[in-house]
C-alpha cells in the first residue's frame, strides 16, 4: 500500500477537503470536508464547524455505511455535531495511516 494524503482549502469560502488514498489500489481510506477557521468573527457564527464530518474505513471500502469511524454531522449518515475539534479528531485518526 501506498497512502497519500491530499488536502485542499479554499480561502474565499473558508473550506477544507481532506483525503486518504491508496496510489496503487485507488481506494478511499478516508475523507474530510469541513471549515478552515471555526469562529468566524466575519459573519459573528461562532458554531459554524457544526456541519464538519469526517469519515475512515479501514478496509478501503468508502460505500459502506456507516463507516468505521465518522467524526461530526450528519445523523444517520455521518453521526454527531462537528465542533473547533472535528478536524483535529479525524487527523489523529488518520495519522496511523500516514505513518505504516
Amino acid at each position: 500500500k501506498c497512502f497519500i494524503q491530499i488536502n485542499s482549502e479554499s480561502v474565499n469560502t473558508n473550506y477544507s477537503t481532506i483525503d486518504v488514498l491508496d496510489a496503487f489500489e485507488g481506494k478511499t481510506y478516508a475523507t474530510y470536508i469541513g471549515h478552515i477557521v471555526c469562529d468566524n468573527t466575519f459573519t459573528g457564527n461562532t458554531k459554524i464547524c457544526q456541519s464538519d464530518s469526517g469519515n475512515i474505513w479501514f478496509d478501503g471500502n468508502n460505500v459502506r455505511n456507516p463507516s468505521d469511524y465518522r467524526v461530526g454531522f450528519g445523523g444517520i449518515i455521518n453521526g454527531g455535531i462537528g465542533d473547533t475539534n472535528t478536524q483535529k479528531q479525524f487527523l489523529e485518526h488518520i495519522h496511523p495511516f500516514m505513518n505504516d
